[in-house]
Parts: C-alpha cells; sequence; structure tokens
C-alpha cells in the first residue's frame, strides 16, 4: 500500500498557551513495497509521524490516504488499523501474557481469526522472526534474552498480517550483536512478506545500509527525502541543522582530504569503501 500525507499539519493542545504544531504542512509519498527510514532530532516530528500513518491520531488539517482510503472515512479507519503494524520502542515492555503462543496470538485473537487461523498466524510469526514453534512457544516470555523478547513483540504485531509495518528504534538498547540480528531479519521479513516498511532511528549507520529512502524531519517539516545516497551527500546541510551523518561518510570526508579522485559519499558499506581503497593503490601503482 502506498501512503500519500498532503498538505499535512499536526497541532496539540490548540488554542492554549501550550499550544506547538509537531508537523508543519507537509507532503509526502512513501511508495508501496519499500523500506523507508525516518530520522531527525527529538522532537522533530517522527513520533507523530507514525502514530498519522497507524491511524492513532488525525493530522488538524490535510489528507493522510493509505492507498485510496483516506483517514477522515471512520469506516475506512478501522479496516485500515488492521493493515497497519506498529512496534514501539522497547515493545519487549509490552508483552503480558504467560507463554510466548498467547503473546502473539493476542493481535490475531481480536482481529476475529478462528483457533485454526490463529495458530497458524502464531507458527508463521514465529518461523518468520527465528524463534522456532516447538522451542519456544510454550516458554514464558520473561526468561527469554532481550534479543528473543524483541522478536517475540514484532511476531505479535507481523502475526495478524499487516500490509504496513512501522518499528520505532528497532534496535534500542541491544547490543551491536544483537542490532546486527534484528536489522537482518527485519530485511528478511520484508523481503518474505513484501509489505511497506518504516523504520524510525536515530542511527545514520543502520538506515543508510537498511533502507531504500529516507525521509529528514526537522521542527516539523520535511528537511531532505531521497535516498540515503541523495540524502547522506547534502552533508553540509545536515550538519547546519546539527544532524548527525554515518560514522563511514565521516572517515571517507576524513580520506578524501588525502585521496584523489574521492571516494563517493554514497558509499556506506565498508566492503564497498575497501573496493574503492583497492582502486586507489592500483591507480597509485
Amino acid at each position: 500500500m502506498d501512503i500519500y500525507l498532503k498538505k499535512v499539519s499536526v497541532t496539540y493542545m490548540k488554542n492554549t498557551p501550550f499550544e506547538k504544531k509537531a508537523l508543519d504542512n507537509i507532503n509526502l509519498h512513501i511508495p508501496k513495497g519499500t523500506i523507508t527510514g525516518i530520522i531527525g532530532h527529538t522532537g522533530s516530528g517522527k513520533s507523530t509521524l507514525i502514530q498519522l500513518i497507524a491511524g492513532l491520531i488525525h493530522p488538524s488539517t490535510g489528507t493522510v490516504k493509505i492507498g485510496e482510503m483516506d483517514w477522515k472515512n471512520k469506516k475506512a479507519l478501522a479496516e485500515l488499523r488492521k493493515q497497519v503494524g506498529i512496534v514501539f520502542q522497547y515493545p519487549e515492555h509490552q508483552l503480558f501474557e504467560e507463554t510466548v503462543e498467547k503473546d502473539i496470538a493476542f493481535g490475531p485473537s481480536n482481529y476475529g481469526f478462528t483457533e485454526v487461523e490463529r495458530l497458524e498466524a502464531v507458527k508463521e510469526a514465529m518461523e518468520l522472526v527465528k524463534l522456532p514453534y516447538e522451542k519456544f512457544a510454550h516458554r514464558s516470555p520473561f526468561e527469554l534474552s532481550g534479543g528473543q523478547k524483541r522478536r517475540v513483540a514484532i511476531a505479535g504485531v507481523i502475526a495478524f498480517r499487516p500490509k504496513i509495518l512501522i518499528l520505532d528504534e528497532p534496535s534500542a538498547g541491544l547490543d551491536p550483536i544483537g542490532k546486527k540480528d534484528i536489522f537482518k531479519m527485519i530485511t528478511e521479513l520484508h523481503q518474505k512478506q513484501n509489505m511497506t516498511t518504516i523504520i524510525v532511528s536515530h542511527s545514520m549507520d543502520e538506515v543508510a545500509n537498511f533502507a531504500d529512502n529516507l525521509i529528514v524531519l526537522n521542527q516539523g517539516k520535511v528537511l531532505l527525502e531521497g535516498t540515503p545516497q541523495k540524502v547522506f551527500n547534502r552533508v553540509d546541510l545536515l550538519q547546519e541543522n546539527n544532524l548527525d551523518i554515518p560514522e563511514i561518510t565521516k572517515l571517507i570526508k576524513l580520506l578524501n582530504q588525502k585521496i584523489t579522485p574521492p571516494i563517493p559519499l554514497s558509499c556506506f558499506s565498508i566492503d564497498e569503501l575497501e573496493y574503492y581503497l583497492s582502486i586507489r593503490l592500483k591507480e597509485k601503482k
């Protein structure tokens, strides 16, 4: 499902001394089947944007459409909420059932799945997040590691088979291996389920490597939008707005002070960097 926002603004506590415009007249198109990263400072509007897409809040002005359906249509809104799954930051804190299976089955149960459909959905979701049903289904989620708990929480969202998956800081609090594993899982999940995936992250390195497109928010407005290559080529604009860039981009900027011709700032992986450095070495010989 494509996602469209047209002239959308969101104002909290309107007509009070505490009025705050969280989003200011933004226009966006998130294409169906892509992985889109949303980045920006705390307070830039990231959380408001994903809550809008999930149908948890309404725009103060403007239009939000998922496919051909508009959030203003109440019947469509109820149906569309079944198509959008959102995994909030530290989702493992929301686990509450006595077994992994019961926790994952909560969503499908609420959406009217039959007992047979529910079991099938649970098994499918557990397989997708790489938690074998026979090994984990009857264990308490509170006995699992942090990374495994997060996988259970994600399984609970994808079990009702949404067409759009939103993840808010999916690697927050995990160690480096856990972060790498969770993003590998998200990428595989995206490919297998052909979902539209939206990732909110503070890590420029993560979104540079995993997202097809990026949306950079700043003070409720869209500062930049496009592929990671396009966005991170605007280093000066990002730094002017006190936004970070990937660590590998910082390294390349330093290397380019010594190397000719320069290495492209669109290089985001160590393998790519090694390739360009090997070419430069051959050129010197």
